[in-house]
Formats: C-alpha cells, sequence, structure tokens
C-alpha cells in the first residue's frame, strides 16, 4: 500500500542507472520482487543520511566551527527536496551526487592534480541520469566560474586556463558516463512531450511570462514543497513536511542575518588566509562584492522564466531545477552559524527582518 505507479511510464527505464535503486533491484532479484516496497523504504533513509554526510564532507573543505558544519548538513538533508521529491524514487540521490561534485570540484580547484575524483564523480552523476546530470552540470560549470574567480584570479589567462582544466576534467566524465545515452534517450523520447514544442528559442528564452501564482508557489515552496502547487492539495497534515518547514523558516533568520554579516564573515576569511600562509591572498572587498552579487543574481535568476527554459532542455520552463539551490543554501547557513558561533553575536536587525518575513509567510499560507 502507497507505492502505486503512473500508467504509461516505464519506471524500470526511467531509474535503471540509479546507484541506490540498484540495491532494490538486487534485493528483488536475490530473495523476491514483493520485498522490494520494503527496501525502497530503507534505501530512501540511506539517501537521506548520505544527504547529510556528503554536505558535511563537502562544507570540511572551508574552515568553519564543526557545530556549523553539523547544523548546516541536517538542515540539508532534510531539506524540502528530499523529502517530498525524494519520493519519487530517482531524485532521493540528486542532492548527494550534487554536492560530492562540488567537493571533487573544491579539490581539484586546491590540487589541479586531484583531478581524476573530480571525472569519476562527474561520470557517477551522468551515469546517474543524463537529465539529472545537465542541471547540474549547468550549475557546476557556473560554481567553477565563480570559485576560480574568488580563489585564484592573477590575469585573465590564467583564469581561462584555470577553468578550462576543470571543464575539461569534467568533460572527460561527461564522455565516460555517456554510456546511458541511448537508455536515456528511449525513455525520453516515449514519456516525454519535452521535444514536441514548437515555439521558437527566442520565445522559450524571452518570450514566455510566469503566472502571478508562480511566485506565491515559488516563495511558499522555500517553507514546505506542498503548500502550494499541487492541486489544490495543502501539506501541513503530512509529518514530512514537519522537517522542512522548521528547517526553512531556520534558514530564512539565517539568511537575513547573512545580509548583515557578510563583511565580518569576509574579514575572518581573509584573516585566515593571511595566517595559513598560503600562496594566494584573498581580497576581502572582491570577496563582499561577490557575495553581495549573488544574492541579487541567484533570486533574479530564478525570477526569470528563461532560467527554467535552459534548464528544462530550452522546451518550458519548470521548477523542478531549483534543487540546485541547496548547496548555496548550505553555505550561507554555515557561514552564517560559524560566524555567530564565533562572536557569539546577531544582528538584531537580521533577527527582526527574518521574523517579519516568518510572521508574514505564517498570516498568508
Amino acid at each position: 500500500r502507497g507505492f502505486t505507479f503512473m500508467p504509461n511510464i516505464d519506471m524500470n527505464m526511467l531509474n535503471m542507472t540509479n546507484p541506490a535503486l540498484m540495491i532494490v533491484y538486487f534485493v528483488g532479484a536475490v530473495i523476491g520482487t514483493e520485498r522490494m516496497p520494503y527496501m525502497l523504504v530503507w534505501v530512501y533513509m540511506l539517501e537521506i543520511l548520505a544527504a547529510g554526510i556528503s554536505c558535511y564532507l563537502y562544507l570540511s573543505v572551508f574552515r568553519l566551527d564543526e557545530r556549523a558544519k553539523a547544523m548546516a548538513a541536517y538542515m540539508y538533508s532534510f531539506s524540502g527536496f528530499i523529502m517530498v521529491w525524494g519520493q519519487h524514487y530517482q531524485f532521493a540521490i540528486v542532492p548527494m551526487l550534487l554536492i560530492l561534485e562540488m567537493l571533487f570540484i573544491e579539490r581539484c580547484i586546491r590540487c589541479p592534480r586531484k583531478w581524476k575524483g573530480l571525472t569519476i564523480m562527474t561520470a557517477i552523476l551522468v551515469f546517474n541520469s543524463m537529465y539529472i546530470a545537465y542541471m547540474s552540470l549547468i550549475f557546476c560549470a557556473f560554481y567553477v566560474c565563480v570559485r576560480v574567480f574568488m580563489r585564484r584570479l592573477r590575469s585573465f589567462k590564467r583564469y581561462f586556463w584555470d577553468a578550462f582544466h576543470l571543464a575539461w576534467v569534467m568533460g572527460l566524465g561527461v564522455g565516460i558516463g555517456f554510456v546511458t545515452l541511448l537508455p536515456a534517450v528511449a525513455a525520453i523520447l516515449s514519456v516525454s512531450s519535452r521535444l514536441a514544442t514548437q515555439d521558437s528559442l527566442y520565445y522559450r528564452l524571452f518570450g514566455m511570462k510566469y503566472p502571478k501564482i508562480y511566485y506565491s508557489t515559488l516563495i511558499g515552496r522555500l517553507f514546505g514543497s506542498t503548500f502550494k502547487g499541487i492541486s489544490d492539495y495543502r501539506g501541513f497534515f503530512n509529518y514530512y513536511e514537519d522537517p522542512c518547514l522548521f528547517f526553512s523558516i531556520l534558514f530564512v533568520i539565517l539568511l537575513a542575518q547573512y545580509v548583515f554579516l557578510i563583511p565580518s564573515i569576509s574579514a575572518h576569511v581573509a584573516e585566515l588566509a593571511e595566517q595559513s600562509g598560503k600562496k594566494y591572498r584573498v581580497n576581502k572587498v572582491k570577496l563582499i562584492a561577490c557575495q553581495y552579487v549573488l544574492l541579487v543574481f541567484v533570486p533574479a535568476c530564478l525570477s526569470w522564466a528563461g532560467t527554467g527554459t535552459i534548464f528544462n532542455g530550452f522546451t518550458t520552463f519548470f521548477s523542478r531545477y531549483m534543487f540546485i539551490c541547496m548547496p548555496y543554501f548550505a553555505l550561507i547557513a554555515s557561514f552564517t552559524l560559524n560566524e555567530i558561533i564565533r562572536t557569539k553575536k546577531v544582528n538584531y536587525i537580521g533577527l527582526a527582518l527574518g521574523g517579519t518575513i516568518t510572521a508574514r509567510f505564517c498570516l498568508v499560507y
């Protein structure tokens, strides 16, 4: 009971190369298919745990307080995407693979000779799902450009070659993962209408407009993935929404703190880099500017229909791609918590702003 399948969709084809579900397939082959639904539940819980551990490993690349990393990883593992979208079988593993890809990118940025791990991780990402890999790698390309700029910018020529090195390494992994190309194409062509659109590319990028309800849904889903947008359904009776609602409110409070703590966070990062005697120097002004630009750029992208169109194969806009924001939110939460723990202070203006946003949400939704 509780396991239903949509008609006319070959779930085996869509999930065939999902590493987590291979466990379920193996159990079904060895001890019988009647055990597979029960095994799905245990695998799902393991994916939640794996997502939290992966987030912790990624945050450990940065010099953060252990409590800040642990709390941010916990928030990541019980996010709305994993708790709600993750129940669609093939999606629960996505946040883990994405943040592990970012972990290997960071390792390769710090030591270019460690490129083999990034190649293998990229191949696993593509092997899992070409559709998910498409969205993840677009985000990772942007992440590479930003991180190389923030960490290793000496000249334009050097910046180009550093970014190109990472692109080549990830491209090699994409080529290895293309072993799943034909099954993926067969699945997409048989169940999706994405390729049937007749609209021009210009219209799909610049002519489409989000309906007004989209923005209300976007805000609502920041707090709970089923509060808005799924027919007339409301998710306030669903137990799996509880952690999503709690941690989303906590994140909004931390985000409001982050806006005011960016100068302090940047100064501390620059100080740590100087004390460690690294070959590069962190430019505090550049770091502050980058963080504020990203805070404006990310919401601007989410409000542009072209972003959803690009992430959905240049057909029509869809908001499922917003799982790529989760690592960015984890970084914001961890650095903010680290600064609060380090200074033992909070910004009262930010606290009032976070409280106001939360109160407004409770009144509206």
